[in-house]
């Protein structure tokens, strides 16, 4: 199964971060917008660490030690502000367009360290730095565009505690991904 560990925002949030999105798009022309895959409502998340294929028994074991985590750490919650709207590798060639977050409390980078204490056993080593974001849209592959024109024109008004961390399944179909929860742990 294709698996990843991830922030989860709640519903109320996921209506903010879609109305974010919204924004972005009336700053767009339609050839532009005809250029990125948005991402839906339902996939809004922050992914920590893609773990990608791997087996049952590997899940299992992963989802027992992240389990441990929150005795570890002595904080039960995460904070994080809007920034800006932002792209990987950067706004001028984005691939990705997201909203940037900022973890004011560094509990983000805390826990994500833990995670990759866990399941460095396994194998598992970050190929990049955690960069709290939400993921808002991915360019098409053929297409170039620069949207440094996005930079500080939206206004962002997102702010959210979370107090949870999830494993998470994502199976590929014909619509693209679909997320289902393998296991919620609870900080603190």
């Amino acid at each position: 199964m294709r698996a990843f560990i991830s922030l989860n925002i709640s519903e109320e949030k996921k209506k903010e971060v879609f109305e974010i999105q919204s924004e972005v798009k009336k700053l767009l022309d339609s050839n532009i917008i005809d250029s990125i895959k948005w991402e839906g409502r339902d996939k809004f998340h922050q992914t920590i660490f893609f773990l990608g294929e791997v087996t049952e028994k590997i899940v299992q074991n992963i989802s027992t030690d992240l389990e441990k985590i929150k005795s570890e750490i002595n904080f039960n919650e995460i904070k994080f502000n809007a920034t800006d709207i932002n792209a990987f590798p950067k706004l001028r060639y984005p691939r990705v367009l997201i909203v940037e977050l900022d973890n004011p409390d560094g509990n983000a980078f805390t826990l994500y360290d833990k995670i990759c204490e866990k399941i460095n056993e396994y194998g598992f080593k970050p190929d990049k730095k955690f960069h709290p974001h939400i993921t808002l849209g991915r360019v098409k592959r053929d297409r170039k565009i620069n949207l440094e024109y996005l930079r500080g024109k939206i206004n962002l008004n997102l702010c959210f505690t979370l107090n949870d961390f999830y494993l998470m399944e994502s199976k590929l179909d014909s619509r693209g991904s679909v997320y289902r929860e393998i296991k919620k742990i609870t900080l603190g």
